[in-house]
């Protein structure tokens, strides 16, 4: 089965992930793009050999595009891929998929309609790291979890970054934030209960720039989540269990060339295993591309997601639990 793209927007992402992933995916066929700059669409087409569309509409008109991925910031997500999937295209949609919980019910009505595709693009799913983890957590050798700790977040971004515009679906818990909420679900289960949150907003900001989260699994075990954007680089998971520690420091963005490392320690000492370098790219393409063959439209982990983060934000909306950087 081969599946013809479109992306909607050259986003950074697009460039330097989704258009390279596609020409590494035998499945896959990169045949227009469309951008708000005429510019940039003919420069981003004629640098990875498609169609440069004359705005998004002519882009989801045409007839020779299955599929659209879509990199534009989250504000934008709700209404071009209601617009994408009634014109019967499947979506591949950057995280967030939306930016609350009624936005996200809405997209997954469309898509019910459509009876299309719809996926929100958690590329580290899909590394061999955290299949290696996964493995090793069911051999029943480190015995079971007890703690899960999850943090990403990195340096400031250019001030014009979308991640600062609250009108445009930025601040850390939809971004950073909801990683670790992701892996928290893919590695506990849902449900997970909230316990508490708490998000730092700067009184210079638009949006929330650094946040934490303490969950419960329905087995009893806990998560630790931190996520933000004005601070040291973290991307790591921890999984504290009966037996051992175990560390993956580039859990989320380990780049194609990249062999992450995982480290386990237990009473014995210590061990490194050395991950072979994988493009979770190109493996979230083929992954979606086989749901696309077996006609599988499920969305309830779409809405699972969207039902955490928005108990986590309503939760942080009490002025005691925002506050500014610092405070207690």
């Amino acid at each position: 089965m081969s599946i013809r793209f479109g992306i909607l927007g050259c986003a950074s992402i697009a460039r330097r992930m989704f258009a390279p992933a596609i020409a590494q995916v035998e499945e896959a066929t990169l045949v227009a793009v469309a951008s708000r700059d005429p510019a940039r669409a003919a420069q981003f087409a004629a640098d990875f050999a498609c169609a440069a569309a004359s705005d998004y509409h002519a882009l989801l008109a045409r007839d020779d595009i299955d599929a659209v991925y879509l990199p534009l910031p989250p504000a934008l997500h709700e209404i071009w891929a209601v617009h994408a999937l009634a014109a019967g295209k499947h979506v591949l949609c950057e995280k967030p998929l939306a930016t609350d919980l009624a936005a996200t019910s809405r997209l997954v009505e469309a898509a019910r309609r459509a009876g299309k595709v719809l996926e929100e693009n958690w590329m580290f799913l899909h590394h061999r790291q955290l299949q290696f983890i996964k493995d090793r957590l069911a051999s029943g050798q480190l015995g079971e979890i007890r703690l899960l700790r999850a943090s990403f977040g990195f340096p400031p971004l250019p001030p014009d970054n979308f991640r600062y515009r609250a009108a445009l679906g930025g601040g850390a818990l939809l971004d950073a934030g909801g990683y670790t909420l992701r892996i928290a679900r893919e590695l506990l289960g849902d449900p997970l209960t909230l316990l508490g949150s708490h998000l730092q907003t700067p009184p210079d900001s638009e949006v929330d720039r650094f946040g934490s989260a303490l969950l419960l699994s329905s087995r009893g075990i806990t998560a630790q989540l931190a996520f933000g954007f004005d601070s040291h680089y973290r991307c790591e998971l921890e999984i504290w269990t009966a037996n051992a520690r175990l560390t993956a420091p580039r859990i989320f963005t380990a780049p194609p060339g990249f062999s992450p490392p995982v480290r386990i320690e237990t009473g014995q000492g210590g061990e490194e295993h050395t991950i072979a370098a994988d493009n979770h790219f190109a493996n979230a393409l083929r992954h979606f591309i086989r749901r696309i063959a077996r006609h599988d439209t499920a969305c309830d982990g779409l809405l699972r997601q969207a039902t955490l983060t928005e108990a986590l934000r309503t939760h942080v909306r009490h002025p005691c639990h925002q506050t500014g950087p610092g405070a207690a």
